[in-house]
């Protein structure tokens, strides 16, 4: 499973790496919980966090999968990345033990391998009851939307067992989505975006010099003068508060001049695109998630053969 958080941090279990080893990803910090002591290499989380901001693991004591990382993006935020296989006990101890380690605000998230109705699985499991139990507590908040997050396509079902719980608190300020539009792998990526708690500004603009009507703004400013002139004491020497008041005025007739006789347009930015994006990977993504949709409701044979074709093709792109 891949979950990213705020675009500037990728959370990543069952990585499959051995002991020792880390898989360094360019302009990321990498930190790693690997198995220890196992004849192949198999489980472990890996959290990915971009270098342009500041992070720290804070050591967290848990019998479980689990890396926990301080972000500094506004205020510092804690990561905690799990993985609990379904080999694995799942106990309400061990996650209020990690709960109660991890400082506010917190996420915690990962494949937890707990079915659940309440959360988009097809049916509940003992470890969904588990989870469901460990949510009642009424500082903590699952994120979940009923969105399926995994597609099975050996036994050709869906379910929801990655989950993403943070304390209520903070849960306001998440939004959360799964990228089913993503298909490489069993898992889809999962989108957490810290959502601007800031009031919204004014969009940027600029005098807009396309088509400007000069011959009314000049005469708009010439009448502006004429009917309220400015007035100016040539007989004594001006004070600083006269010279602002005299600027004030001025520049007020030209720019409501302006305003009418040229315009204001709104400052767009084109949002640049990647170079290998082009019309087939528009046209695969639309196609697969075509034959996703029609799966999820037949969940017929034929269906599903038609989505593992469209997969592989996406695939060969």
């Amino acid at each position: 499973g891949v979950l990213g958080v705020f675009g500037l941090v990728f959370c990543f279990q069952e990585t499959n790496l051995k002991a020792h080893q880390d898989f360094p990803f360019r302009g990321y910090d990498g930190y790693y919980k690997n198995r220890q002591n196992t004849a192949r290499a198999s489980g472990g989380v890996a959290t990915y966090v971009s270098n342009l901001i500041q992070s720290e693991e804070i050591q967290i004591q848990s019998p479980l999968e689990a890396i926990a990382v301080i972000i500094n993006i506004k205020n510092p935020i804690c990561i905690c990345n799990i993985y609990i296989p379904d080999s694995t006990a799942l106990l309400i101890h061990d996650l209020n033990q990690i709960i109660q380690q991890l400082p506010k605000p917190f996420l915690l998230l990962g494949d937890f391998n707990s079915r659940n109705s309440l959360w988009g699985s097809n049916h509940t499991d003992p470890r969904g009851k588990t989870i469901e139990t460990f949510l009642k507590n009424d500082q903590l908040i699952l994120l979940n939307t009923g969105e399926y997050t995994r597609h099975d396509s050996t036994n050709k079902s869906f379910s929801a067992i990655d989950l993403s719980i943070t304390n209520s608190s903070f849960a306001p300020q998440i939004e959360w989505q799964v990228l089913n539009k993503y298909n490489c792998s069993d898992h889809w990526p999962i989108s957490l975006t810290l959502l601007d708690q800031t009031p919204k500004t004014s969009p940027l603009t600029h005098w807009n010099l396309k088509k400007p009507n000069w011959e009314l703004y000049y005469d708009l400013i010439n009448q502006n003068l004429i009917e309220n002139p400015i007035q100016i004491d040539t007989e004594s020497k001006l004070c600083q508060a006269q010279i602002n008041s005299i600027i004030t005025q001025f520049s007020k007739i030209i720019i409501d001049a302006a305003n009418i006789a040229i315009g204001k347009t709104n400052i767009t930015h084109k949002r640049k695109t990647v170079p290998w994006w082009n019309k087939e990977c528009k046209e695969a993504i639309k196609k697969y998630k075509k034959c996703l949709n029609k799966f999820k409701k037949t969940k017929s044979l034929t269906d599903h053969i038609n989505l593992k074709k469209k997969l592989e093709q996406n695939l060969d792109i």
